[in-house]
């Protein structure tokens, strides 16, 4: 019987929201974290805020109206820069902060 994975969609609070950051979801041997980055975020990245090594996941990663789902493969800690770069861009381009807030409410 074959296992069953659930994908894991995490807000910018690192709660479930209506808009994830990333969906990370289990792979064999490694994680694999998918973020959707918009056209602000996919211009900025080619720009050079991310390193040249996302460049061609960025540019291969199908087009939709929501924006382009780029997959990291994470099997390594180091594999969580490349993670690290893409949310710094997308949250860059959406002006909020890449860490959460510890505000008092």
């Amino acid at each position: 019987m074959a296992a069953v994975h659930e994908a894991v969609a995490l807000g910018p609070e690192g709660q479930p929201g209506k808009r994830p950051l990333f969906y990370a979801r289990p792979d064999t041997g490694a994680v694999r974290v998918t973020l959707l980055l918009g056209g602000r975020a996919v211009e900025a990245a080619l720009a050079g805020q991310v390193s040249r090594r996302l460049h061609a996941a960025i540019r291969d990663a199908r087009v939709f109206p929501e924006g382009r789902p780029v997959a990291v493969v994470v099997k390594k800690m180091k594999d969580l820069d490349k993670v690290e770069e893409l949310l710094a861009v997308k949250l860059g381009a959406t002006g909020k902060s890449a860490r959460p807030s510890h505000r008092k409410r």
